[in-house]
Parts: structure tokens; sequence; C-alpha cells
């Protein structure tokens, strides 16, 4: 588990950082339903514990407002990235109208309607969730989300990871109080650490900080759960990921069919105002 808090940091915090990390496996449980149990990960090294992880992500000024680490912009130019984008298009790559839009099947799918997407699903299940907010604005007006963002209802959210180029869906555990990521590229121990990097630690702590009293956000990775082989369909699988849980229905026992999970995002992405039965036929259509 990794805690993300709004500390100020020194050079023996830094040290401290790379030195206190612990891992642990307790059951993940969701706003709803309580989901077996898998490991869970931050960034750092292991400590004796095996219990949780601590990740300063974050820097208030004296002005009140947050900033990114220095030390982290700097290194971002010799990191290898991880990309959900564009890359290549398959051969044989399947198009589908979506508005007056041509997308194909084998390339990254845009963010709008990644939003467009997700706003239905709520619509649909006549608001259950907070979130399900565009994902622009996350990143562009995080001092308005407690507007948002509220203890009064379960959260779902598709972010976009900008170092990575990448899509992760959150949930805010109520149980717990911890923030459930799933990440299509996390499939192992040192990936899901080196997943959250400080970007997308930024959006969480901005979506959550503000319901804790500690100026900490407990961050937890599922891992069991069905991954890309690929360099493109992090949003296909963001989508199924976030209409599995919408449902309460537990990742780690799907297998989602992208091509399917594709036809049906752009089937219901076309009707105006698709019901509930509309989603769960498609969730009973691409996960199995």
């Amino acid at each position: 588990m990794g805690l993300i808090s709004a500390n100020n940091d020194s050079a023996s915090d830094k040290d401290e950082e790379k030195n206190n990390v612990e891992i642990s496996r307790p059951s993940i449980r969701s706003t709803r339903r309580v989901l077996p149990t898998s490991s869970i990960f931050a960034r750092s090294s292991l400590t004796q514990n095996d219990s949780y992880a601590i990740v300063r992500a974050r820097i208030r000024n004296h002005h009140g407002c947050y900033t990114q680490k220095k030390s982290v912009d700097s290194g971002r130019k010799n990191e290898n990235r991880i990309s959900g984008g564009a890359e290549s298009i398959w051969k044989n790559s399947r198009k589908r109208r979506v508005h007056h839009e041509q997308i194909c099947y084998g390339e990254r799918i845009a963010d709008d309607l990644i939003n467009e997407y997700c706003d239905k699903l709520n619509t649909a299940l006549r608001n259950r969730f907070d979130g399900m907010l565009a994902m622009q604005y996350i990143l562009l007006e995080p001092q308005n989300l407690d507007k948002f963002i509220t203890s009064r209802k379960p959260v779902l959210q598709i972010l976009l990871d900008q170092r990575r180029e990448h899509y992760v869906l959150v949930e805010r555990n109520f149980l717990e109080d911890t923030v459930v990521v799933f990440d299509s590229l996390a499939n192992s121990r040192r990936k899901a650490r080196d997943a959250l990097n400080q970007g997308l630690a930024e959006q969480i702590f901005n979506m959550f900080g503000h319901l804790t009293s500690n100026n900490e956000v407990k961050v937890r990775y599922e891992i069991a759960i069905e991954k890309q082989d690929d360099m493109w369909s992090c949003g296909l699988h963001a989508i199924a990921y976030v209409t599995c849980r919408a449902f309460d229905y537990d990742p780690q026992c799907y297998v989602f069919k992208m091509d399917k999970v594709f036809k049906y995002f752009c089937n219901l992405l076309n009707v105006q105002s698709p019901n509930v039965q509309q989603f769960r036929h498609a969730f009973g259509r691409f996960a199995k």
C-alpha cells in the first residue's frame, strides 16, 4: 500500500523515500463488495514489515499551491517510457464510425470518447458515482475537484498518466479509505511499483487529498486482472474495468475480449441516451 502525502521534502527525505517501502497483500475492498486478496505496490525498496509504502509525491509552497519536484522533472528525459499510444496499427484493423469520426481498432482511443462513455454510463446509473469527470478537468482544474469528489458516493475515475501516455482506472474504497488503481500495464510487483509516478500520484492526491485529515492518500494497485499485451489498448482496458466495477463485478474473474469491447464501446457512443440494460448487455458480451 502506498501513501501519497503533501509534505515538504529535504535531501534526507528523498533518501528516506528510497528505503521506506513495504509491500502487503491485504484484500481489496471495493466501495460495495469485498474483492479477493491481491498484492499491493508503491515506489521504493522493500522494508522488513511488508505492510505499506510511502510515496512523497507532492510539495506545498508558501502560497499553498502544489508544484512538482524538480528532481523528478529532470529525470524524465532518461526514463524508458511505456506507452499505450498509437504507435502501431494492425494491418487488418477494423474501423467504426462514432458520430462523424472514424476510429480504428488497433489505435489508442481518444480521451474525449472515453470521457463521453463514462458520462453516459454514470447517467444511465442515475449518477451513482462521484468522478466520471473529463480527464482534462482533473489535470487543469485540480483546485475545484472537491466540488465533485465527495465522501457521500463511491468514486470511479479514468485518469491519463501523461508520463506513460496511458489510461488507468482509480476507485475509492470507502471501507478502508483506500484508492484502488486498475492498471493494464502493472502486471508484476516491479511494474506496479514503478507505475505510481509523480504525475499520476499528483492527480490522485488532487482528487482525494481533501477527504483525508492527515494529508495522505492510501493507494493500492490491483495486479491480478486482465492485462494488455500491446502498445495501444489501454483505453479499451480502462473501459472494460470501469464498466465491470460500475456493476460491482470483480475484474479478476473476467477475461475481456478487446475486439468486442471496441465494438460495444462504439455502439454505445452512437446511442444518444443508452440505458442500464444496454450497458449490462454490452458487458455480458465482452467479458467472459
